[in-house]
């Protein structure tokens, strides 16, 4: 009984080092992950991947067509406006009371100017058939000066070839007389138009193409600081 009781009385030995009590599960510790390396000056957190150059290409396309259009545009408008003041620089004079004689062109509407503005004249046009054409004076509303040349009559050509003009007028002796093409009023309108509108439409070029380099030179920065994608080698030292 004694030695019973012994026995009974000593405490429950420990397991050895290394040796799992039952009852208990003791997990196994994962490996670390893998780290990427991360370049000297790179910003945490960067992307991983390069962006493309597709929309600033297509910004500086389009802001290149832009400008060319506008220039496209300026020259046919300036043309258009030349074309159509061509009489000022044609202006052929002739001397009241004397039969002159005009080379014009055919189906050509052309003005009888007075030298000296307030004047009024009444003149007779022979085309080179010999038909008599009709100058109608210009309604007060519509007045043009070129050159201090004062419009007073309209006529049509039929023909090309020679014209007779004489003209009579109630301004003094050392007065005269031009004939000329004059101006087209509304190919003026459209050249000076057509001029504002290349020109606003090459400014917006201009912002355009700066635009999309400046982006161009933005992504170029990014994509410099991109991340490597390949895993740097595993630190082995323990």
């Amino acid at each position: 009984m004694v030695c019973e009781n012994k026995v009974m009385s000593q405490p429950p030995q420990q397991p050895y080092s290394g040796q799992q009590q039952p009852g208990y599960y003791y997990p196994t510790q994962a490996p670390y992950p893998q780290q990427l390396a991360t370049p000297p000056g790179a910003p945490v957190g960067a992307s991983r991947q390069r962006k493309g150059y597709k929309g600033p290409i297509i910004v500086t396309i389009v802001g290149i067509v832009l400008i060319v259009a506008s220039i496209i545009i300026s020259t046919i408008a300036i043309s258009h406006s030349m074309d159509s003041t061509t009489g000022i620089g044609s202006m052929r004079p002739g001397t009241f009371g004397l039969d002159e004689v005009f080379a014009l062109e055919a189906e050509q509407e052309y003005g009888i100017y007075l030298s000296e503005e307030g004047g009024t004249a009444s003149c007779t046009v022979t085309s080179p058939s010999g038909n008599d054409i009709t100058a109608t004076p210009l309604s007060p509303n519509h007045s043009e000066t070129i050159n201090h040349y004062e419009r007073v009559l309209n006529f049509t050509t039929e023909e090309s070839g020679d014209y007779s003009v004489y003209c009579t007028s109630s301004l003094p002796n050392s007065a005269y007389y031009a004939v000329s093409e004059g101006i087209d009023v509304s190919g003026v309108v459209q050249g000076v138009g057509g001029f504002i509108a290349g020109f606003f439409l090459g400014s917006s070029g201009v912002i355009v193409l700066i635009c999309g380099i400046v982006w161009w030179i933005v992504r170029a920065i990014q994509n410099s600081k991109v991340l490597p994608t390949h895993p740097s080698p595993q630190s082995t030292s323990y």
